[in-house]
């Protein structure tokens, strides 16, 4: 998906839910700077490459590894909160609050 189309779809805050292995090929920075300018506020992922992880950090983007996520990502207009600061994902939606692997 283009930047451009990105752009028109994405509202400021929004968080983006994906699968495992996010960002794998992206080695460079500008995909993470891409997402962060579309709007962006985090990214939650059953895993991610290592090298956008870091580099997520280091732009700024708030990543989190969350396990078992497909329940999230199969309804789209689900409703999340995340907080960093504690490490929870509220889902407003539903109430559950999934466990999720702090960032260290």
């Amino acid at each position: 998906m283009s930047t451009r189309i990105l752009q028109k779809k994405v509202k400021k805050g929004d968080i983006m839910v994906a699968g495992t292995n996010m960002g794998c090929g992206h080695d460079h920075f500008q995909a993470n700077l891409a997402v962060k300018q579309c709007g962006i506020s985090c990214v939650i992922a059953e895993s991610f490459d290592r090298n956008f992880f870091r580099n997520s950090i280091a732009v700024g983007l708030p990543v989190v590894e969350l396990k078992g996520i497909n329940p999230i990502r199969e309804s789209p207009e689900k409703k999340l909160e995340v907080d960093l600061c504690t490490g929870t994902i509220n889902n407003l939606t539903t109430g559950k609050i999934p466990e999720v692997y702090p960032v260290s």
